[in-house]
């Protein structure tokens, strides 16, 4: 009787397996992504921040040169 039940519920154990292995896969995927988003944002943000020094430094040396 066990051989039977376990032989008729096998390809559902199975395709919960599958559903399961895909719900980990979404997850490290939406993971991976959500990280690389913030990272992109924060050398995003660093880059305006470079840029606005510069643009500083640049307005400081028209000033020098036609004050």
């Amino acid at each position: 009787m066990n051989v039977l039940f376990s032989s008729q519920y096998r390809p559902y154990a199975i395709a919960l397996t599958e559903v399961r292995d895909v719900w980990a896969i979404k997850g490290k995927i939406t993971t991976d992504f959500n990280t690389l988003e913030t990272r992109s944002h924060q050398k995003i943000d660093k880059l305006e921040r470079e840029v606005e020094g510069l643009k500083d430094q640049l307005r400081e040396l028209v000033n020098k040169l036609h004050p």
